[in-house]
């Protein structure tokens, strides 16, 4: 019984630490080139871990976000996430592979996304930095 309720504790401290770490904010999928830039926002959400859920808009026009974390390590200082982002807007739709480190468990927690657009617009190019609950900042 006691290892039983350890596990669900676990199991809500993650997906706690999750909703904050994977909260709103701007993303860009940058490839070095100007002309293909983009700005994108989403605001997303565990819908059932290991799956996301949410919403886009920006560079790719309103629409729907999805994505799975594929990693998760809690770390002293915050926390380290491998997940596929997958956007889905009226006007462009592409998914990346990204390797995220936060800073903090708190608003006001910065983080740094890296990793590669995987497929459709603007495959190949990078992926960008995002701040949760915050202004973007530019890689």
């Amino acid at each position: 019984m006691h290892s039983i309720r350890t596990r669900v504790l676990a199991l809500a401290t993650a997906t706690a630490l999750l909703t904050l770490a994977l909260g709103a904010g701007p993303a860009s999928a940058d490839g070095g080139r100007a002309h293909r830039d983009a700005e994108n926002t989403f605001t997303k959400y565990i819908s059932s871990f290991p799956d996301m859920a949410g919403v886009v808009g920006g560079a790719v026009g309103d629409g729907a976000y999805a994505g799975e974390i594929t990693t998760l390590t809690v770390t002293a200082t915050g926390l380290v996430i491998d997940a596929d982002y997958h956007f889905y807007g009226s006007i462009h739709t592409f998914s990346a592979r990204v390797h995220i480190v936060q800073t903090g468990f708190a608003d006001g927690s910065t983080a740094v996304i890296t990793g590669r657009v995987t497929e459709g617009w603007l495959r190949d190019n990078l992926a960008g930095q995002y701040q949760p609950y915050g202004r973007p900042t530019r890689p």
